[in-house]
């Protein structure tokens, strides 16, 4: 319950059960199928109309939000004299009704957005609850590194997204608001076991 005296009154009851199966084939493909419901209820008071926002509305409402999906990662190691080597192709699908974020469910906890290799394969890219990703998306991506047996490694990551249907509710700039997503990664590199540089990126995918 989030209550103001001049503002927007929220009353929320969420729930969300979530049922996963990590699964390992004998050639070494590692699997995750998972499904999830997303239920949440709100009484609201004094919400802006997201086209007018001189005009407030208020009442109750509710949504019921499914989701399915499926990771796939093929860890291909080669060891070496001193060090090891990996390569790692990983393709994630996720499934859901395009999203229900309408006018009466106002945004207390998903205003932040930050698109980046952390959230590339996360079933929800916003960061709290108020705020559901619709449609249906392809995740891809490729892990690589040296890691040697002092302790010390390398390691890079690249991936993007692919949306398949619309989605309206990316403003300009996240990175997300077109079909095919920015482009994301990271650099990270461990010479010793106390000294340690990360570097994470997002590139325009036009420019």
């Amino acid at each position: 319950a989030l209550t103001r005296t001049d503002d927007t009154s929220t009353q929320r009851l969420s729930f969300k059960p979530r049922w996963e199966l990590p699964y390992t084939s004998p050639d070494g493909d590692v699997y995750r199928v998972f499904a999830s419901v997303q239920g949440d209820l709100y009484s609201v008071n004094d919400v802006q109309e997201s086209d007018a926002p001189e005009n407030t509305i208020s009442g109750v409402t509710g949504r019921l939000f499914p989701q399915v999906g499926m990771d796939w990662r093929l860890p291909l190691i080669r060891s070496s004299e001193g060090f090891s080597q990996l390569i790692e192709p990983m393709i994630g699908f996720v499934a859901a009704p395009k999203s229900q974020n309408h006018d009466l469910i106002p945004n207390e906890d998903s205003l932040s957005l930050e698109f980046d290799d952390t959230n590339l394969f996360s079933s929800n890219r916003f960061s709290g609850l108020d705020r559901v990703e619709g449609g249906t998306r392809i995740n891809y991506g490729l892990h690589s590194g040296v890691f040697g047996l002092g302790g010390g490694f390398s390691s890079f990551f690249f991936g993007q997204s692919y949306r398949i249907t619309d989605d309206n509710d990316f403003g300009e700039g996240t990175g997300l608001e077109d079909h095919f997503s920015d482009f994301v990664g990271r650099i990270r590199i461990q010479p010793r076991r106390f000294i340690s540089a990360l570097y994470r990126f997002r590139l325009d995918k036009d420019d």
